[in-house]
């Protein structure tokens, strides 16, 4: 029942793709968001992006009080 964010590029050579497909399926609570063309590097080739929504999940999701 835990909500969980994947975040997982089209393009990752290192983890397929198809695997992120499976957790997300698998985790009741969990949200996928595709990055088209991402690579195993998403991190780093995008900051803002993956800042942005790990901030937004956290904040909507996680009951911090």
């Amino acid at each position: 029942d835990v909500p969980m964010l994947v975040i997982h590029g089209t393009a990752d050579m290192m983890s397929p793709y198809t695997w992120a497909e499976r957790m997300a399926e698998r985790l009741p609570n969990a949200e996928l968001i595709t990055v088209e063309g991402g690579a195993h590097t998403l991190p780093v080739e995008d900051p803002p992006f993956i800042y942005q929504n790990v901030n937004r999940f956290i904040t909507t999701q996680i009951d911090l009080s």
